[in-house]
């Protein structure tokens, strides 16, 4: 069975799954250290860069994550990426919303 999953760590179980493209530049020796690093500890290379970021960051919960998502301030020159994620967020958490309005409508536990 093959994974499809972008990252795997334990960490990436607190972030929300999804893939918005998106550019990145990074310091090319960084990213070399990086690679070497991730592969020693037998991660993919941007599941190891975005837990690193997430640590940075002060582990934040999936609510967090998909919360500032939905509420980013989009100007007219933000790249596109930023725009999907934006509208990607908000649809996650209307579709989780209906689910719990569904479920307790039914009278099931949430």
């Amino acid at each position: 069975m093959q994974e499809c999953s972008t990252t795997s760590s334990e960490a990436s179980k607190n972030w929300p799954e999804g893939i918005i493209s998106v550019r990145v530049t990074m310091n090319p020796y960084l990213f070399a250290l990086a690679v070497d690093e991730a592969f020693k500890q037998g991660l993919r290379p941007w599941d190891f860069i975005n837990t690193a970021i997430w640590e940075k960051l002060g582990k934040p919960d999936h609510k967090t994550l998909m919360d500032y998502a939905a509420n980013l301030e989009i100007d007219e020159e933000d790249p596109k990426w930023k725009k999907r994620l934006k509208i990607a967020a908000r649809h996650e958490i209307e579709m989780a919303a209906a689910l719990k309005e569904r479920a307790e409508g039914n009278g099931e536990p949430s």
